[in-house]
């Protein structure tokens, strides 16, 4: 039988869960509380808590969506609702948000399968600072796309300036389920996790986001400023 060593017996075993900070066992793979899988993390004396392989565990849970069956479009559709995604662009460039998103729409109704045009649709509504339609319409894209990082965090965004920080955070560790190497994504959850004053998790995350973009100063700065609010 191994022993354990003086520092796995000082260690605590309960943690937070990274969706609902429903107390849980350390080695736990859900959370009983709201069912989020977690992250597998090790420690190290350097970093602090590390996943072991920058992924979620595999298992037939997945906080992926699972992709709207297609519908069947014509040609003629596909195309006409290209044009009027067009259109839209158009209108963004010139600032015009609500004519934009009015593009989009009839883009949408031709050709429903298109997540970009959703997208977009989102991005135009975010900028109209129509909100409740702007996480409709990212929400529509990412179930045609699930996979599809953008729209989780545009949807997070959006999440964010409207002070709902537990579900934009979900936003993120869906898009990290999706892109568990994306530095950009750790260190967007970990901006959340300062928002919501829970500095280690904070700290942890921008460590996440330095190990896979170590010449990021930004990340750097901002796992030192974590630090040092976890510490007081």
């Amino acid at each position: 039988m191994t022993m354990m060593t003086n520092d796995q017996t000082k260690r605590t075993p309960m943690v937070n869960c990274i969706i609902c900070k429903a107390d849980m066992k350390e080695d736990s793979r859900f959370c009983d509380e709201c069912g989020a899988k977690q992250p597998v993390f090790v420690f190290c004396d350097e970093w602090g808590a590390e996943p072991v392989t920058s992924s979620f565990i595999p298992s037939t849970f997945s906080l992926l969506p699972s992709p709207l069956p297609k519908v069947k479009v014509s040609a003629s559709d596909r195309a006409q609702a290209k044009k009027y995604a067009d259109e839209g662009h158009e209108y963004w460039k010139k600032n015009n948000f609500k004519a934009a998103a009015e593009e989009y729409v009839k883009a949408t109704r031709l050709d429903p399968n298109n997540n970009n045009h959703f997208f977009y649709l989102g991005f135009s509504l975010e900028k109209a600072q129509e909100d409740e339609k702007a996480i409709e319409a990212y929400t529509n894209a990412s179930l045609r796309n699930p996979k599809d990082v953008a729209a989780y965090e545009c949807r997070a965004r959006v999440r964010i300036k409207r002070g709902d920080y537990k579900n934009a955070l979900a936003d993120y560790f869906i898009a990290l389920e999706a892109e568990p190497n994306f530095s950009s994504l750790h260190y967007g959850a970990a901006n959340i996790f300062m928002l919501m004053k829970d500095y280690k998790n904070a700290y942890e995350g921008y460590g996440r986001a330095v190990k896979l973009d170590c010449r990021n100063a930004k990340y750097e700065e901002k796992m030192a400023e974590a630090k040092k609010l976890y510490e007081k």
